[in-house]
């Protein structure tokens, strides 16, 4: 009784929408200085990476640091990923959305040809496939390197460009990727095998589009391929995982390590969803490896042995983005 009246709650709350949007005050991370912006994007996350003790690198990089993350002091990369933060009501506004409650606005999306501001209609989301990219990882072969959700949506998502702003240039799109990468000193760091342990890599939960998500995927760097399993989730239950990921992302920013075997791409999905699902089971456990997503995901009945669609890179709208940004095993 207990958990259905939970299940009731949440389901009332997601559909209401809870409150208009209000104005939120962003407090900048504890490991964010003004030396390490890098231009005037007003949602740029100026971090660097902190070492083992309070505000060690704060004032630049740690010469030979011992024990402690290699890159202690470094600026963090901000080309590739970034954490969602949601915008305030007057972001909202500025960026030509309306403060509808059952919408969110949030900046830092990713798109192919840059940052989005992004109107993200949570009451809309539909379905969601759990995603796993295979690719060759070092000393363990072909196997899963990487986990991200899809939600798509049955209204717009409407983004437009973050900086310059530029209210009128929008476009729509039916769907998101919701995915959290590593990002320290520079892209080829996040490969490091070092950095994945040590704590040089720093947690940014993202959003991506999923042009975006194909070309960085199989364009940008390589990968096998990308299993998808179509999650048994309602419409209410996903739109408390989009309303929650976007608030843990602008919580932490990047104030959290992303660490191989603790707090990565794989245990960030299954937080969120773990949180938000507790009215259907109950597990302490966070996975960690994308390789066995799916038993994960098969013992909180999210999915069946019928659940896997086909490879992400094979659906037909793929293959224009192949044509602009081909794969790195086809060059």
């Amino acid at each position: 009784m207990f958990r259905r009246i939970v299940a009731i709650t949440a389901f009332v709350t997601a559909l209401a929408g809870t409150m208009p949007a209000l104005a939120t005050p962003r407090t900048p991370g504890f490991n964010e200085v003004e030396r390490c912006r890098t231009n005037n994007d007003p949602f740029a996350v100026p971090a660097y990476v902190f070492g083992l003790l309070p505000g060690e690198g704060r004032s630049g990089p740690i010469d030979r640091p011992i024990f402690k993350p290699s890159d202690t002091g470094t600026c963090v990369d901000q080309r590739d990923y970034r954490p969602t933060l949601t915008l305030s009501a007057e972001e909202t506004t500025r960026y030509g959305f309306e403060n509808w409650s059952d919408r969110i606005s949030v900046a830092n999306v990713r798109a192919t040809d840059g940052w989005y501001t992004a109107s993200i209609p949570f009451n809309a989301a539909r379905e969601a496939n759990f995603m796993v990219v295979i690719r060759k990882m070092v000393l363990l072969g072909v196997r899963g390197g990487h986990a991200q959700l899809r939600v798509k949506f049955d209204a717009p998502v409407i983004l437009t460009p973050q900086w310059p702003a530029n209210p009128a240039n929008r476009i729509e799109t039916d769907e998101l990727i919701f995915s959290a990468n590593p990002t320290g000193f520079d892209g080829p760091s996040r490969y490091d095998p070092i950095k994945n342990f040590d704590g040089s890599l720093l947690n940014a939960r993202g959003i991506h589009t999923r042009e975006e998500s194909l070309k960085h995927t199989f364009s940008d760097s390589h990968a096998d391929t990308e299993k998808q399993y179509k999650l048994d989730i309602a419409g209410w239950e996903l739109a408390l995982y989009i309303k929650k990921y976007i608030e843990r992302a602008t919580e932490t920013r990047l104030t959290q390590r992303f660490i191989l075997t603790y707090r990565n791409c794989d245990s960030t999905q299954f937080e969120i969803l773990d949180s938000v699902l507790s009215h259907r089971y109950q597990k302490i456990q966070k996975p960690f490896d994308p390789e066995f997503a799916k038993q994960r995901l098969l013992e909180r009945n999210l999915i069946t042995e019928d659940s896997e669609l086909q490879p992400f890179e094979t659906e037909p709208w793929a293959q224009d983005v192949f044509a602009k940004y081909p794969r790195k095993d086809e060059e």
